[in-house]
């Protein structure tokens, strides 16, 4: 129990003024109160409550706003309409491929409080649609009934199934094209039996000469006949003939394509490859970035051969690769980053890639790729952003403290290490929505602890009534009382103002974090807007497997492998 006095003056203490949102029968009220000592204490600042209500997707009148905050004088204002989340029922549509050879049903979740799909509206849906035969009626009924895993996903997304399918024609086989360089160079790094990555040999640089064949167009060979869902015939139909564009630089002759120039080979090309632009692009390599070079800002790729000295900045429109280790520097690409020796940073360096990360080894250091970050041994103690995979599982493959956030997956040998550093990683999360949450949950927390502190001694007082006979011991009480009801309020408010932010979030997807060997304790792992999280606590935990959220009992799991 604390000594009263020094009570009194803790609550004293507690100057600064605050505000409170809350929703009262469809319109949005504000009430800001001043601190406690108008001379020490600190002011509610209206950006801080224009950010609030923004994020709730209020819309209200700055000045009306600017003016309440300005008086913060405790009393409660309309000012403008709550928009709740709006409730949705599950919605399908059924999809026939234009040969009749297939049917599609395309579900879209249900919002907030809506229903999901009946069983027997896909069956009526179908026979609408004339679809008699060919039926999966066990599919159906396993959709119908939310059987099938990524059914169960939260968030916003759209997923397509086959729900009836005819019986199939040997089809034509489609021309393709034959590529004589790699078209694929650094999809993912490769182990050797050892269980190393050289990242030298990624061949990031497909480099050709001056007449060099590229690549050919072979053509489609002819299938057979079969039947679709109404009984009619399937015209096997004729093979697609693939295509080659001759982009800059290259030279098409006959299906066949060629360089007019010596450089690197550049390639735009569907998933099939029965499409593909091709080009060859300059590049430029130096051997270092320093002061005979000046900082570099380069239309094309951008190969350093040595090193890039401290403070300088690389800006490149396709590909940066660095053969040596980087330290507080700048990397900006519009394509992939490559740096064969990884990026020992002192706090001040930034990587970003619009399309992939390579790196050896990250220390120190932030870095970011829209896509994908590829690491051979180890980021320790650094701000790590993906915005859909990391890797870290090809040679050491360890991830040691800092934070690192990404948007579909990351996959790791080890996460922590046995000296336990505070290792924090967030997965399917906006970064913005994670700030917001981040600072309403320090608010209810520092609140909890003094109202924690409040009732201990009103219990305590109340226990010993012949304490309050005493006048001094009297008015800390009526403090007391008065500081509960305070502190109830605000509590309720901010944890109102939480639940709307958690209802509203669509950020949340279905991702995992994998861990190859182990994972040691004080690593937490967070998933989604709804912070669910896991912690390792005590012992490292010795198993190959993933963290996943399992939306239905709304718990973090952990799979086995």
């Amino acid at each position: 129990m604390v000594d009263f006095k020094e009570f009194v003056e803790s609550i004293d203490k507690n100057k600064d003024g605050y505000f409170l949102v809350e929703n009262r029968e469809g319109s949005a009220y504000l009430c800001v109160f001043p601190p406690e000592n108008k001379f020490n204490g600190k002011y509610v600042d209206y950006e801080e409550v224009a950010k609030r209500l923004e994020l709730f997707q209020i819309e209200f009148n700055p000045e009306q706003v600017k003016q309440i905050v300005k008086k913060s004088d405790g009393k409660w204002y309309n000012i403008g309409k709550w928009q709740e989340p709006e409730s949705e029922d599950a919605k399908f549509e059924i999809i026939l491929s234009d040969d009749f050879r297939k049917a599609y049903i395309e579900i879209v979740p249900p919002v907030y409080k809506g229903k999901w799909l009946e069983f027997e509206d896909i069956i009526e849906a179908l026979k609408e649609k004339g679809v008699k035969i060919g039926i999966k009626e066990d599919l159906i009924y396993r959709i119908a009934n939310r059987e099938i895993e990524e059914l169960k996903e939260e968030g916003d997304w759209k997923k397509r199934f086959l729900i009836a399918e005819a019986i199939e024609p040997v089809s034509s086989v489609d021309g393709r094209i034959q590529f004589y360089f790699d078209p694929f160079p650094r999809a993912k790094p490769k182990e050797n039996a050892s269980g190393k990555v050289d990242f030298r040999a990624l061949n990031v640089i497909q480099v050709c000469n001056k007449g060099d064949l590229l690549a050919e167009v072979l053509p489609p060979e002819k299938g057979k006949d079969g039947v679709d869902l109404l009984g009619n015939l399937i015209p096997c139909g004729e093979g697609k003939t693939a295509q080659i564009e001759a982009g800059e630089n290259t030279e098409l002759k006959e299906n066949k394509l060629y360089a007019l120039i010596s450089g690197q080979v550049k390639i735009d090309t569907t998933e099939k490859l029965d499409y593909a632009k091709i080009s060859i692009a300059e590049i430029l390599e130096i051997e270092n970035v320093d002061f005979s070079t000046g900082n570099i800002d380069f239309t094309g790729t951008v190969r350093v051969k040595n090193r890039v000295l401290d403070g300088f900045e690389i800006k490149a429109k396709d590909d940066v690769i660095v053969e040596k280790s980087v330290s507080n520097v700048k990397i900006f690409s519009g394509g992939d980053i490559i740096l064969y020796g990884g990026i020992l940073g002192r706090g001040n360096s930034y990587v970003f890639a619009e399309g992939n990360v390579y790196a050896k080894f990250i220390q120190n250091s932030e870095v970011g790729a829209k896509k994908n970050i590829y690491v051979e041994e180890l980021i320790l103690h650094s701000e790590i952003m993906a915005g859909e995979e990391i890797h870290i599982y090809q040679g050491r493959g360890e991830l040691i403290g800092g934070r690192t956030i990404c948007g579909k997956k990351l996959i790791a040998k080890r996460i922590g290490s046995i000296a336990e550093p505070p290792t924090v990683i967030y997965v399917g999360i906006l970064p913005e929505v994670l700030n917001e949450l981040n600072t309403i949950n320090l608010e209810i927390e520092k609140n909890k602890k003094l109202l924690d502190e409040i009732l201990k001694n009103q219990k305590f007082i109340e226990s010993h009534p012949e304490k309050l006979e005493n006048e001094k011991n009297k008015n800390f009480y009526q403090k007391l009382v008065l500081a509960k009801e305070k502190l109830e309020q605000k509590l309720e408010n901010l944890n109102n103002q939480k639940e709307f932010l958690l209802s509203s979030n669509k950020a949340f997807i279905d991702s995992r974090v994998y861990v190859k060997e182990i994972l040691y304790p004080n690593v937490e792992i967070f998933f989604g807007a709804k912070n669910k999280k896991y912690k390792q606590l005590k012992i490292p935990l010795n198993r190959s497997g993933y963290f996943k959220y399992d939306s239905k009992d709304r718990i973090v799991r952990f799979y086995s492998d």
